[in-house]
């Protein structure tokens, strides 16, 4: 990222040195293109901008500033320096670094330790030639602003517009949130600019943006020797900038191709369809105009409509068309200076639209936001919208809508249902109605419960009842609670992470994923937010304030600081309280214990001195720990030793635990008490998914000075599948004490069998005589291989033969690279399957959410083995040599009709015809050589009574050799 602050241009004793030197002044923009070639003198590149502020805070990629100065070929090489102030010592930022392959000087510059927000800084950039030369440039630093981050580094397309002369440059970037009034400029050419660029967040949650940087026609001074075209493009987001260097190359327009929304579209409806543009490289060109021609009945002869200049292309090369009926259509990108379709243009293969009569089939109905659960006071803005859609899954325009709601409450009574609705609702062309939220509770308040909302079309002219799929999720009102409870202790000097969780009322109560959590403090020292830099993602801290997003299990990070103090200072313990509040759920009706609000109190203490840790290790299932099979550990930290004495347990110590294999997950002393994933704790899915916590968290000894707990567990890991066993080294750490511990973690154990596979060595038709060799492999619900589990081998046929290394055709499941023991042989041509059967354990969740076991027995069949006698493979033939002619009669304005033939040993083929236009053969269709091996196509006419010269090429096949034809020109 770059700030406004360092401003484009040079320092006033950076002149009078050039003047001094006899460097001439910038007169105007140069007529070369490399970048030394557009100043004339060093430069700080950044923009227009006036705040004279920079940033450190992530702009979406990372949390550095970008320093980038462009100067004359003289000027080799730049150092970077910075100094806190206007005055002190000059710092380096980094060595020398020389000029890099887009013509620009550029470091990355990381926060320094002694730089922090509201500090006033110096930058200079020194040259070879010595400091006299040295640009400076002061700047503010700022933290919970707007930042921006531009991604042209390295080669860019540059396209032309061949009909208006302007320059199209796609360029991206990201920024620290969703931000708008985003713009690019070039720094050193006059006119190259795009404004009014938004970024958005994805589904990574990086907000991203992207424009096409337009110069006028001659505005940037492409040169095409063999000098390279540069240039430095400045992104500019509020009061911060950064300025990257890019290689421009020239694009010529290579492929044109086009994707319709669909291909079927209800009858005098309209679909649209999205084209995209690449270049000789492949890359997406950007500011193409692009056309289309339709063609309503292509059995005439009446030339099809053409639409030129319907749109340009964007970043990504694409411009959507859209309003398209039924026909038969070609887009095309112009090419050249005059507008609408030509021959020279390039055009992609043409697409077809059908019509077809609506009938209503399904109606359905979906939420905005989409989620499992919400509060209560989230429903009244909650889009509930139902649709109707026909034989094709498109929308139907017109039709009724019925629909009811129904609550289930939490506690006791009797489900709640307001009646289906008299009047209808009508779907719009979409083939959707929005439906609102309407309480189905007696009294008119809102209960806890299980919502359901029921959709219908109803009966209309005989054509039947439609129901639609109900939609449920859970509402209550929400509450926010803290990992530590009300108190935690906190090392002074240092940082702490405060850790909340929102979630609805109630014994296992939702996780509210998605969420806007407000968090303040307040205190009696100098104790603060850290910067954003420092916060866990998805939180940010401006003006004092911090703003989290919960992740998928409720859960928000914020971390807090307080200042180290110099060694020979003592440390002053400080308190502050944390209030976070979900402000989007607080309604007025709601109680104090559930208003989405809750406050702690952090203490930062010297801590007392830690003397040792104790760590128990417990298995929460029978036998080994396993994958799903995770083990709890109890932490207990305790004092010094006091007279041959264990020490004490001490209360609130933060306590690290990090495994180098598997991950963390919340406490739990028993089975039941483990925390699943969210998308793994429904009823009837698979037990053994955990809440991912990371291979690191800090967690507390409790107030009481009891025990601090979480639970180790691993998934996948290749390590099981050679002997089925993974050791993970568990490591505590507090107050500079640590305790390692071991587990292994055996596959043998597995909670789950998920899969049975026997895999056979080796694959085709087996020859009589001969043994076919089988690995039989198991899985657990996690992919690892689960070993030593015994099965038993059948087949299905008795002219064969089975045999193990067991008796009675028992055996056992494999590892890696195991002996291949099932063997199967056969003295008959048949054809045999193997079946291998082994019982096995089965725990899923039960509507508790608690761990149920059953058995069953888990079975695969092999791929069928084919018996058959040795055979003597007969000599290979050469595929033979055709003759294929191309002839044609002159048929004027009329569709060209040509004729392909050859030998029937080419009989389905692909034939391709080409159209041949200055020399090149341009694809004009592609079909199947009939039985007799030949082919008649009929084009349609593109230039009058004009010669047209046509060449067909059949492709080779196994029997036969590939033949081009002869070129036939017709008119």
């Amino acid at each position: 990222m770059r700030s406004s602050g360092i401003k484009k241009g040079l320092a006033g004793s950076a002149i009078t040195a050039l003047a001094v030197t006899g460097v001439p002044l910038m007169a105007g923009t140069a007529n070369a293109v490399p970048l030394d070639t557009q100043v004339q003198g060093l430069t700080l590149l950044t923009g227009d901008g006036d705040a004279e502020t920079l940033s450190f805070d992530n702009d979406g990629t990372n949390t550095t500033e970008s320093l980038v100065a462009v100067a004359p070929s003289s000027i080799t090489s730049i150092t970077f320096q910075y100094r806190r102030g206007t005055t002190g010592a000059w710092q380096n930022i980094g060595g020398p670094v020389t000029r890099n392959a887009d013509g620009a000087f550029v470091a990355e510059w990381t926060q320094p330790t002694d730089v922090r927000t509201g500090d006033t800084v110096e930058l200079r950039a020194v040259p070879n030639t010595g400091e006299g030369n040295a640009v400076v440039q002061s700047a503010t630093v700022v933290s919970g602003q707007p930042t921006v981050e531009l991604g042209t580094e390295g080669n860019r397309g540059f396209f032309r517009d061949p009909i208006d002369g302007d320059g199209n440059v796609a360029v991206r970037g990201t920024t620290s949130a969703p931000t708008g009034d985003i713009s690019v400029t070039d720094a050193l050419n006059t006119g190259g600019t795009v404004t009014g660029l938004s970024s958005t967040r994805g589904q990574d949650g990086v907000s991203r943006f992207a424009g096409v940087l337009r110069y006028p026609a001659n505005g940037y001074p492409f040169a095409a020797g063999t000098e390279a075209n540069q240039a430095a493009l400045t992104a500019t987001a509020g009061t911060d900038e950064d300025t990257e260097a890019s290689t421009y190359y020239l694009q010529t327009v290579r492929t044109v191709a086009v994707t319709p929304a669909r291909t079927n579209i209800p009858e005098g409806g309209t679909t649209t369809a999205t084209v995209t543009v690449t270049d000789q490289n492949g890359n997406p060109v950007a500011g193409a105009n692009v056309g289309f021609t339709r063609d309503t009945n292509t059995t005439d002869q009446n030339p099809a409509t053409d639409n030129p200049k319907v749109g340009e292309t964007d970043a990504n090369g694409q411009v959507t068309l859209t309003g398209l009926g039924a026909g038969t259509y070609v887009a095309y990108a112009d090419t050249n200076s005059s507008p609408g379709y030509q021959e020279a243009d390039v055009e992609a293969p043409s697409f077809t639209l059908g019509a077809y009569q609506q009938q209503p089939t399904t109606v359905s109905v979906a939420a905005e936001p989409n989620r499992a659960a919400y509060d209560l006071d989230e429903l009244a803005n909650t889009v509930f919208t139902a649709s109707v859609d026909d034989q094709q899954g498109n929308g139907v325009a017109g039709q009724p809508v019925q629909y009811r709601w129904t609550v289930d409450p939490s506690g006791t009574g009797a489900n709640q249902s307001t009646e289906w609705t008299s009047t209808t609702a009508t779907t719009n062309e979409d083939g959707e109605v929005a439906i609102p939220f309407a309480n189905p509770a007696a009294g008119g308040t809102q209960v806890p419960g299980a919502y359901t909302l029921e959709v219908r079309r109803p009966n209309v002219g005989g054509t039947g009842l439609i129901n639609g799929q109900p939609l449920t999720f859970q509402a209550a009102e929400s509450e926010i609670t803290f990992a530590e409870g009300a108190n935690a202790n906190a090392p002074v000097n240092g940082s702490y992470t405060v850790v909340g969780r929102l979630a609805l009322t109630g014994t296992g109560g939702a996780n509210l994923a998605g969420r806007t959590v407000t968090i303040t403090e307040t205190g009696n020292g100098d104790v603060s937010f850290a910067p954003t830099a420092q916060q866990p993602n998805g939180t940010t801290v401006a003006g004092g304030t911090a703003t989290a997003t919960t992740d998928a299990n409720g859960e928000f990070r914020v971390v807090l600081t307080d200042p180290p103090v110099a060694p020979n200072v003592t440390p002053t313990p400080e308190t502050t309280v944390v209030n976070a509040v979900a402000t989007g759920l607080q309604g007025t009706g709601d109680a104090p214990t559930a208003d989405a609000a809750a406050q702690t109190t952090v203490s930062f203490a010297q801590q007392a001195q830690v003397g040792s840790i104790d760590v128990a290790v417990q298995s929460l299932f029978d036998g080994n720990p396993a994958p799903g099979k995770p083990v709890d550990l109890d932490i207990t930290v305790r004092g010094q030793a006091q007279s041959g004495q264990q020490g004490a347990a001490l209360n609130d110590v933060p306590v690290t635990v990090s495994v180098d294999k598997g991950f963390l997950s919340p406490n739990a002393e028993t089975r039941d008490d483990l925390a699943l994933d969210a998308e793994n704790d429904d009823a009837g899915d698979l037990f053994g998914v955990y809440q991912d916590l990371g291979k690191d968290e800090q967690v507390s000894t409790g107030d009481a000075g009891n025990e601090a707990g979480i639970v180790a567990t691993i998934g996948r890991d290749e390590g099981f599948d050679d002997d089925g066993r993974v050791t993970a080294t568990i490591t505590v750490t507090a107050g500079g004490v640590t305790e390692t511990r071991t587990v292994t973690y055996d596959s043998r154990n597995a909670l789950n069998v998920e899969e049975v596979e026997l895999d056979r060595r080796g694959e085709g038709p087996a020859t009589i005589g001969q043994d076919v060799r089988f690995n039989l492999f198991a899985r657990d619900q996690f992919g690892n291989l689960v070993g030593d589990q015994q099965a038993t081998i059948s087949d299905d046929t008795p002219e064969a033969d089975i045999r193990t290394d067991g008796e009675f055709n028992r055996t056992l499941t494999d590892f890696a690279n195991a002996n291949a023991d099932v063997v199967a042989s056969s003295q008959n041509e048949v054809v045999q399957t193997l079946t291998a059967a082994l019982d096995v354990a089965r725990t899923t969740v039960d509507a508790d959410g608690d761990p149920v076991t059953a058995t069953r027995t888990a079975t695969a069949d092999s791929e069928p083995i084919t018996w058959r006698e040795a055979v003597t493979p007969p000599e290979p033939q050469q595929p033979e040599a055709i003759v294929a002619k191309l002839t044609g009669n002159d048929n004027g304005a009329k569709r060209d009709v040509l004729k392909v033939k050859t030998r029937k040993v080419a009989a389905g083929a692909t034939v391709k015809l080409f159209r041949v236009v200055n020399g090149k053969q341009k694809l004009v269709t592609t079909a199947k050589l009939n039985a007799s091996g030949a082919k008649t196509f009929r084009v349609a006419d593109k230039n009058g009574k004009k010669f047209t010269k046509y060449v067909a090429k059949v492709v080779k096949q196994s029997a036969h050799k590939g033949a081009t034809t002869n070129v036939k020109r017709v008119r």
